[in-house]
């Protein structure tokens, strides 16, 4: 005889799946795919009750930034190095980023392709690299005439523990020309700024 779930009594039913090895405090949340695992409440965040602040900007400065070939990964750079470990993240002139204190933030790359040379299309892609590994999916552009400047963005949330580390790196690819990457572009109007090849905006996300 079959018995439906809802008439077990309550002393006889069993745990959640994980529940014997979850760490206390950790809470059951839904994973989206039809699983559910347990979490430390801390790194969930209501969305409708929370505040940013910036904790480290920065823009490069270099009027192109180029790999030295096709599928040859370039370090991205947002200008001079800034921050200290006592700040909650250090840019280096690199363009790394390190995590001095855990926490979510939100990371905002702005990036302007571009290239030269009247070759064939050239395939130009960008992606964030956390610890070594690509985060996220990789932002693209074509460019097929010189002289055309694309800007795009890429947004990171980023749950980041002590000593992570967050870079950007850009590629030609293969299947096009072997020319573009980033350009900056000089702005003739009276009072305003030039426009950089790349630039960074961090903002740290927390409960309100």
């Amino acid at each position: 005889m079959s018995v439906e779930h809802k008439d077990i009594v309550d002393s006889e039913r069993h745990e959640p799946k994980g529940a014997s090895t979850a760490t206390t405090g950790y809470i059951l949340k839904a994973n989206g795919n039809g699983s559910t695992s347990f979490v430390d409440p801390d790194s969930i965040i209501d969305v409708g009750n929370v505040t940013t602040t910036t904790v480290l900007a920065g823009f490069s400065t270099v009027s192109s930034q180029e790999p030295l070939g096709q599928d040859i990964e370039l370090d991205i750079e947002f200008g001079n190095a800034s921050g200290s470990p006592a700040s909650p993240v250090q840019l280096s002139n690199t363009g790394e980023l390190t995590f001095n204190q855990a926490g979510s933030y939100q990371v905002r790359v702005i990036l302007q392709y571009g290239r030269t040379g009247s070759q064939s299309q050239a395939d130009l892609h960008a992606r964030a690299v956390l610890n070594g590994v690509q985060f996220g999916n990789s932002v693209s552009a074509s460019v097929d005439t010189a002289g055309i400047l694309i800007a795009s963005s890429i947004t990171s949330t980023v749950n980041a523990s002590i000593g992570d580390t967050l870079s950007y790196q850009l590629i030609r690819d293969s299947s096009g020309a072997n020319q573009g990457g980033l350009f900056s572009s000089t702005v003739t109007a009276a009072g305003w700024n030039f426009s950089p090849s790349a630039s960074i905006i961090i903002e740290r996300i927390e409960a309100a």
